[in-house]
């Protein structure tokens, strides 16, 4: 541990923030579920030599100001109750004051002080190492903000990804094979094409034996 302060970067402070939403009909459903959920991920969380601490509003609203206006001091946010009493709105507390473009192709963002660059990825590796993605995304220099939007996917719609998938490559398979033939070319498929057709039907195979389900998770780096 001692080892990795020194090769770290001491000015730099790393927060982690679980934000969970649900959709229910009412708000009794709503807490009722939070409840649930907050005493299993404390569990794990334990399970791991780590914890979770619950947000309260004011704490939340410190959270938003202290992201958006890291370069102003630090200021005392008011309770809920206060800002309903005083008739102020929160965003005006929270959102800087200056947000613009810049950049030769308004590739940044300035918030107050604050220059920001976000990156896209369009593309990504088929499987991540969950061990060290993140670690590797915020093991930088520099100040970096990091959110992760996940939504699961029920197995049915994982399964119709994949034929769908599967049927696309088979397609293109059968039009290699048929260009081959007119230009009297007799071989088997590509290799890429067969290793494909076999990835996606062993991942078939694999969801439908263990049960499985998928999720959409989409990288936020600023």
């Amino acid at each position: 541990i001692e080892d990795g302060l020194k090769s770290g970067h001491p000015e730099l402070e790393k927060r982690l923030l679980f934000v969970v939403t649900c959709r229910r009909r009412n708000l009794q459903e709503a807490e009722l579920y939070f409840e649930t959920l907050e005493t299993t991920l404390r569990s794990l969380f334990q399970a791991m030599g780590s914890n979770l601490h619950m947000l309260n509003v004011k704490e939340r609203l410190k959270i938003l100001h202290d992201f958006l206006r890291e370069d102003e001091e630090d200021v005392a946010m008011p309770t809920w109750e206060e800002l309903i009493d005083s008739k102020k709105d929160w965003r005006n507390l929270i959102v800087p004051y200056r947000f613009a473009q810049k950049g030769a192709k308004n590739e940044m963002c300035q918030l107050g002080e604050t220059y920001t660059q976000i990156l896209f990825a369009p593309d990504l590796p088929n499987s991540l190492d969950e061990s060290k993605t993140l670690v590797e995304f915020s093991r930088v220099d520099f100040p970096v903000m990091i959110t992760l939007d996940y939504a699961p996917i029920p197995q049915s719609g994982v399964l119709e990804k994949l034929q769908a998938a599967n049927m696309d490559n088979q397609r293109t398979i059968n039009s290699e094979q048929e260009n081959k033939m007119k230009n009297n070319i007799y071989s088997g498929p590509s290799y890429i094409r067969t290793k494909k057709k076999e990835e996606l039907e062993e991942a078939m195979e694999q969801i439908q034996d263990n049960d499985e389900h998928g999720f959409f998770l989409g990288f936020l780096i600023a």
